[in-house]
């Protein structure tokens, strides 16, 4: 059996989503030994009752990182899988990216996604290569201690409406020395923005993105809008 590995979930007001991407993992994860961490956002419960499953309701929206933080706590295993609910996931996914991360020393590895650097020129079915920009939070693997020790115990927490934490994490991770990589073997389809617009217009959208960029340049610079951590 191969090691533990948690599968961290923030769902927020969007239940079709979680049962989508719940679905998806029951139905097409090979890997034997996983459990799914849900830290729910919503504005009412939504609970998941399941035996790999551990269903909490936050009461409010925490924000996605503060809300995160919670679920890396509660984990027991140190390989944690972060995943967005609005993706679809093909067979053996989870079995990929382990052998991926457990093969290599990367830090983060993230798959072949349709959105962000994954589809920037990545070729496809060389294994994990090497990337110099961060992937999107949509889906990628880490370990839960490497994440601690190097990031200062947890995601950042702001007061931003929105925290664009899918930029600031592995930015963070890779800015202290951890090496990013792409598992080109593995393709992940993207429902960009399914779960924020089930709370909010697209504009509304739009403006809290650029505004949360704003806040993140002004904090590392310019260069975090690529990934690239300052020299």
């Amino acid at each position: 059996m191969g090691e533990p590995v948690a599968i961290c979930l923030v769902p927020w007001n969007s239940d079709t989503w979680t049962e989508h991407i719940l679905k998806q993992i029951a139905e097409r994860t090979s890997y034997p030994a996983w459990r799914v961490y849900i830290s729910d956002n919503s504005d009412e419960p939504f609970p998941k009752i399941g035996p790999r499953i551990e269903y909490w309701w936050n009461a409010e929206n925490l924000g996605y990182c503060k809300a995160l933080n919670r679920a890396l706590r509660r984990c027991r295993e140190d390989i944690i899988v972060i995943a967005n609910c609005d993706i679809d996931l093909p067979d053996g996914w989870l079995t990929s990216l382990v052998e991926a991360y457990q093969s290599t020393d990367f830090g983060i590895i993230g798959p072949r996604m349709n959105v962000r650097v994954q589809s920037k020129g990545i070729p496809v079915d060389q294994g994990a290569i090497e990337v110099d920009e961060a992937p999107t939070l949509a889906l990628w693997i880490t370990s839960k201690s490497r994440l601690w020790d190097r990031i200062g115990g947890g995601c950042p927490e702001h007061d931003w409406p929105l925290t664009c934490g899918d930029i600031e994490i592995p930015y963070l991770l890779w800015k202290t020395g951890g090496r990013v990589g792409i598992q080109t073997d593995l393709f992940v389809y993207h429902h960009c923005c399914s779960v924020a617009h089930e709370n909010m217009t697209p504009l509304e959208y739009k403006l809290m993105i650029r505004l949360a960029r704003k806040q993140l340049r002004m904090e590392y610079g310019p260069e975090v809008d690529e990934g690239r951590p300052n020299a």
